[in-house]
């Protein structure tokens, strides 16, 4: 982890903040990132794409990022020059969006912070403390996964597959198989399986990896098939083609 006790401006919200707030579905006609920076957060901070500057901190409490599924909303907030988004908790789709994008977020006790619209922010990775300089205020966080802090620091996920390829080339790697288990049933259905190979199979064609897919019926599925909530593992049928 690189040590990052860089001052960034705050920039405060509450809790619940939403994908429509984030970036309203009125402007979506065009999704480049420029595009989305200039009306990022304009339903409760109408100023926020006049002010903000490179390397500022949004802060905010619980269930940040809730609502839609749009990715739009991290997109717009990293390309207004958020550096990271600090709260005490995400919801689950955006955090796993922002990481894909490249978007530093941290998951911590932000009402401890208590910071204020302007305060001096500084984020220190080696202890994990993020320190309010404006009131004097330090709090803990835990760090991402080292292969997280790598997806956000190559610039997202398909920056860090491509560096991950060309690492594996630089030094003499043979092996680009992987083995990816299909579990389709309640929740995650045969439709969306079906639409996440897709994308798999079109990383295979530009990235010359090989993926072997293992399926697995689950839950419901399961249930119908054997009688048990989950395949056991040694009853997985290697497939090279899922049949979806």
């Amino acid at each position: 982890m690189m040590l990052q006790i860089n001052c960034h401006i705050a920039h405060v919200y509450g809790d619940h903040i939403d994908t429509d707030v984030i970036i309203p579905a009125r402007y979506l006609s065009a999704s480049t990132p420029q595009h989305l920076a200039k009306y990022c957060m304009i339903n409760i901070d109408p100023e926020f794409a006049n002010i903000v500057q490179g390397g500022d901190l949004i802060i905010s409490g619980r269930n940040f990022g809730c609502g839609s599924s749009r990715e739009h909303a991290p997109m717009a907030i990293k390309a207004s020059g958020i550096h990271c988004v600090i709260a005490k908790s995400f919801a689950r789709i955006f955090l796993r969006n922002a990481i894909n994008i490249g978007l530093t977020v941290i998951e911590a006790d932000t009402d401890a912070l208590n910071a204020q619209i302007g305060d001096l922010i500084k984020i220190n990775w080696k202890i994990g403390a993020i320190i309010n300089r404006s009131g004097a205020i330090q709090i803990p966080f835990s760090a991402p996964p080292p292969f997280i802090h790598e997806i956000i620091t190559a610039g997202g996920l398909l920056a860090y597959v491509t560096e991950l390829k060309e690492g594996l080339k630089r030094y003499g790697a043979k092996s680009t198989h992987y083995q990816i288990a299909l579990l389709s049933g309640d929740g995650i259905g045969p439709e969306i399986l079906a639409e996440a190979v897709k994308v798999l199979k079109a990383l295979e064609l530009k990235f010359e990896f090989h993926f072997d897919f293992i399926e697995a019926p689950i839950r419901g599925a399961s249930s119908d098939h054997s009688g048990l909530p989950l395949t056991k593992p040694s009853a997985f049928a290697k497939s090279p083609v899922p049949s979806y």
